[in-house]
């Protein structure tokens, strides 16, 4: 499900802009330290790729391509 519920935005509740902050930060370190498994990290602000086409292919590209680079 999307994000975006009136819930949980900030102009809603200004105190959940530490709260994203953190969580946000957390994220980040947990991504930096994870190491059990290869990663591909995709922006999903720069690809919309639940709503365009195009763009969930170019994802999808990605994604075969790390695991092709991963089988060799």
């Amino acid at each position: 499900k999307k994000r975006g519920r009136p819930y949980e935005q900030i102009e809603t509740d200004p105190t959940l802009y530490d709260y994203y902050q953190m969580l946000n930060e957390r994220y980040d370190q947990w991504y930096e330290d994870y190491d059990e498994s290869p990663k591909i990290q995709i922006d999903g602000d720069k690809y919309d790729f639940v709503e365009d086409p195009e763009a969930c292919q170019y994802v999808l590209a990605l994604i075969e391509k790390k695991i092709e680079e991963l089988e060799r």
